[in-house]
């Protein structure tokens, strides 16, 4: 490459899609929307740019993996490495007065975070509940959102849960603060040892709760073994175990984790996974006030996430409608435009060639079903067209040009 020539190729991470790959993400993002509507959540459209700070305090994901630069004005921003900042920023700017009210906000946006993964920008799928009083409310309808999405594309998904409100409850009756006994179940998963005292009866507890509850295969099961070891966590376990009674009423497969080794400082009360055999596939769960701190007013908030990137390269790419093949031979441009739109209020996707050289050659480039409009001197004296039918189920029909 010369100095003069511009490099036009995709950076690390960012794709573009054209034709059936598009397609497939555009009708994954479609179906996620539609079916979020039916549950009951509003339409989000959210700004792919955002001041640096809120991404920067939220959560362990987003810190020093965002696309930084600065504005004109010398303001730090981001491309937004997270939706719920975004989705936070959207619910404080639509209930100016009454931020007490709960909202329910569902988004198709792209974020940008540097990782080793393909995707370095990717289409992601959200559902949040904001501000719900009722935290089984919330919890139940997104359990029951993820699930109906996942099996449109996975039917035999599933989904475990850890009640990091466990966690919390633990750490309250040890007199540790919850970031702590976080930070010290993540460094026992990298292999770090707890102080002596009450980081180490955390741990203890936690390990102890981890073996009763590996006897005992049923989630009910499990929460009657907790409440064994531990009494004083009934009123977390009577929670759960509402959220196990409605899963099974709803037909809803949800099991329980009893390892929360890998707790991330913004998780709070219920958090899942939803699996297709042992691979990952989405995810939500509740999230802690360390991370609502960024959003004044918001007490309370819920989210489940999916990629549509991760899901179109997991499936098979969709045929794209095959449309008329409009071919002006000798008619007038005027005639020929207004046969494509007359075509178009039938209902048909047009391809209009303005100019074939040989109609033969032409023709023979079209794929093999699809229909085909001559619209030539013939026609425009005729005030008509007539389309061909293909093999790709469009009638053979007669459409009038009005002049």
């Amino acid at each position: 490459m010369t100095s003069d020539e511009l490099d036009l190729q995709s950076l690390r991470g960012f794709h573009d899609h054209v034709g059936p790959r598009a397609l497939a993400r555009q009708r994954i993002a479609e179906s996620f929307l539609d079916l979020t509507r039916m549950h009951g959540f509003e339409l989000a459209h959210l700004s792919p740019v955002g001041r640096a700070e809120p991404f920067l305090r939220f959560g362990s994901a987003a810190r020093e993996r965002c696309f930084a630069f600065r504005d004109r004005k010398g303001r730090q921003l981001v491309l937004a490495p997270d939706t719920i900042p975004s989705i936070l920023r959207a619910y404080l700017a639509t209930r100016q007065g009454s931020l007490r009210r709960p909202l329910s906000l569902a988004t198709a946006a792209q974020v940008f975070r540097y990782r080793r993964k393909k995707y370095r920008c990717w289409t992601q799928l959200v559902a949040t509940v904001v501000n719900e009083t009722t935290p089984l409310a919330a919890e139940v309808t997104l359990l029951a959102l993820a699930y109906d999405f996942a099996t449109r594309y996975w039917p035999a998904s599933r989904i475990v849960a850890c009640d990091y409100g466990v966690v919390d409850a633990i750490c309250r009756q040890l007199s540790l603060p919850s970031h702590d006994g976080r930070d010290t179940l993540y460094r026992l998963r990298k292999g770090g040892t707890p102080e002596p005292g009450r980081q180490t009866d955390l741990v203890d507890l936690v390990q102890a709760i981890e073996h009763a509850t590996d006897q005992a295969a049923q989630a009910a099961d499990q929460v009657g073994e907790v409440r064994r070891i531990a009494p004083w966590l009934a009123p977390r376990l009577d929670y759960l175990q509402s959220i196990l009674d409605v899963a099974a009423a709803t037909g809803l497969p949800l099991s329980l984790s009893w390892r929360p080794q890998a707790a991330l400082d913004y998780h709070a009360d219920l958090a899942w996974r939803i699996l297709d055999g042992r691979r990952l596939v989405g995810d939500g769960g509740g999230y802690g006030a360390d991370a609502l701190g960024i959003a004044p007013g918001v007490t309370h908030c819920w989210s489940l996430a999916f990629s549509a990137d991760a899901i179109a390269d997991g499936q098979e790419s969709p045929q794209e409608e095959v449309p008329v093949h409009a071919v002006r031979l000798d008619c007038s441009a005027g005639f020929f435009a207004r046969a494509c739109a007359v075509l178009r209020r039938h209902g048909l996707s047009v391809r209009p060639i303005w100019q074939a050289r040989k109609l033969r050659n032409t023709v023979a480039g079209f794929p093999p079903d699809a229909p085909i409009c001559i619209v030539g001197l013939e026609e425009e004296a005729r005030g008509a067209v007539h389309v061909r039918e293909g093999s790709s189920g469009i009638p053979d029909q007669k459409y009038a040009v009005p002049s």
